[in-house]
């Protein structure tokens, strides 16, 4: 079910600039998680168990419109070009891959954006995950050995 919705966004211009909009609270919410982490706010171990909680959520709402993007842009710019080289051949003219490469690669702009955003907060959300589980095991470790030379 949750594919065909992701489906949806990738037909239309429109439908992009939706993606981002209905993907912007999760955005937003990365963005501050990853202010805190500059800001060296998260000191707890309950900080970073709830930034990991957080960051693995967004990760796993972004990861899959994520990977539909990075498909769906591939599939458009390989489509785009065969399209075109289907065309140059049947007039007789001679393909130029080169500039085949370059014409649906502009084509796909806009697709290719969306993915760069997404995979650039998919990119936050894991830096974020993977900095929470190691503090949280410094911590761990600190709290055994303040317990240990307190308990001897």
């Amino acid at each position: 079910m949750r594919y065909e919705i992701f489906i949806e966004y990738f037909k239309t211009e429109e439908g992009l600039t939706q993606l981002l909009k209905d993907c912007q609270s999760t955005f937003n919410a990365l963005d501050e998680l990853s202010g805190q982490l500059q800001g060296s706010v998260l000191t707890t171990p309950d900080d970073w168990k709830t930034a990991l909680s957080q960051a693995t959520g967004h990760f796993g709402f972004l990861n899959p419109l994520y990977t539909v993007a990075t498909a769906i842009k591939e599939n458009a710019e390989l489509r785009f070009y065969m399209e075109e080289k289907g065309e140059m051949e049947s007039k007789g003219e001679k393909v130029v891959a080169t500039s085949l490469d370059k014409s649906a690669n502009l084509k796909v702009a806009q697709f290719r954006q969306v993915r760069n955003v997404l995979e650039g907060f998919t990119g936050v959300a894991e830096k974020i995950i993977a900095t929470s589980q190691s503090q949280l095991k410094r911590l761990e470790v600190e709290i055994k050995n303040r317990n240990t030379t307190l308990n001897e």
